[in-house]
């Protein structure tokens, strides 16, 4: 009884991946096609339609395919970091009611980093609200300097001018915004 125990697991471990297939691996150079084999079980002289989807990321893809050198594999071009990740196949029997299912895990190698692309995506929000900010203020500050000369050209309405330009509650009669109120009383 010594060959027993050994040749007992060997066997076992020869014969699992035929049985539950395991998620194979794929590797791939950056830009370079990717051909994800779909590891369900499927049978030959069946026909089934495929989808295809990432797990990691909310990415589909579906469609029926007619049986071919490498049946319901998915192929994705110019491969970017962005690929890596696992993939699921799920195959449906075409007439029949079961569904088959196995996943595949690509991996993208060799892709140039790519941080100022990502960062300014990220940032690009708060870059705008930054980027109006500072010409609000431009033109605040523009404004005011100008308002500020025209003060000092016509020194005799500044008090009034300022009372209806910036208290327009107080006299509803004139809808005229603050810019366009000194020089109308100028003319």
């Amino acid at each position: 009884g010594s060959q027993g125990p050994r040749l007992g697991p060997f066997l076992r471990i020869s014969r699992a991946p035929s049985l539950a297939p395991a998620s194979r691996e794929v590797k791939v150079a950056c830009s370079e096609t990717a051909d994800l084999p779909c590891t369900a079980p499927w049978d030959p002289s069946l026909s089934y339609a495929v989808s295809w989807a990432k797990v990691s990321r909310g990415w589909h893809h579906s469609g029926p395919h007619a049986p071919r050198k490498r049946p319901y594999s998915l192929k994705i071009l110019n491969t970017t970091s962005c690929n890596s990740g696992t993939y699921r196949c799920a195959l449906q029997e075409l007439g029949g009611q079961r569904n088959l299912s196995g996943t595949v895990i690509l991996k993208v190698t060799g892709c140039p980093k790519e941080p100022k692309e990502t960062t300014f995506r990220k940032y690009r929000a708060e870059i705008v609200l930054l980027f109006s900010l500072v010409i609000f203020y431009l033109t605040l500050i523009i404004f005011t300097c100008k308002f500020a000369r025209l003060q000092s050209i016509f020194p005799d309405f500044s008090k009034p001018g300022m009372e209806q330009a910036f208290l327009p509650v107080t006299s509803p009669s004139k809808h005229l915004g603050p810019a366009t109120l000194p020089k109308t009383e100028v003319v």
